[in-house]
């Protein structure tokens, strides 16, 4: 578990670089928050728009990276959200299970 979290973090961050924004190596999902409100939509809006091939879709990666960045993009006042990314992150098996909580 430990492990998916720093793989986690370690996302979190190559997305913010392309924005231009240096995470410290210790950032995670738990310091997104601290970030500007346009630079936190920005890598929320890639990490939910881009398929990733580093994550190992696993139901943990959905809990600790995914969910949260949907969460807090609705909470920020995203109006239209294509699930098909969010998805395609997610393990085969759970898939309508994440889509029915949508």
């Amino acid at each position: 578990m430990i492990q998916i979290i720093k793989n986690c973090g370690f996302r979190i961050q190559a997305i913010a670089k392309k924005f231009g924004t240096l995470l410290s190596p210790n950032s995670g999902i738990e310091n997104l928050l601290d970030l500007p409100t346009d630079q936190l939509m920005n890598v929320l809006n890639y990490l939910l728009t881009v398929e990733s091939k580093t994550l190992l879709k696993s139901e943990e990666e959905m809990n600790i990276l995914m969910e949260p960045a949907l969460e807090i993009s609705l909470r920020r006042g995203l109006k239209v959200v294509n699930l098909t990314t969010y998805l395609s992150n997610c393990p085969v098996e759970l898939k309508y299970q994440y889509f029915k909580r949508r």
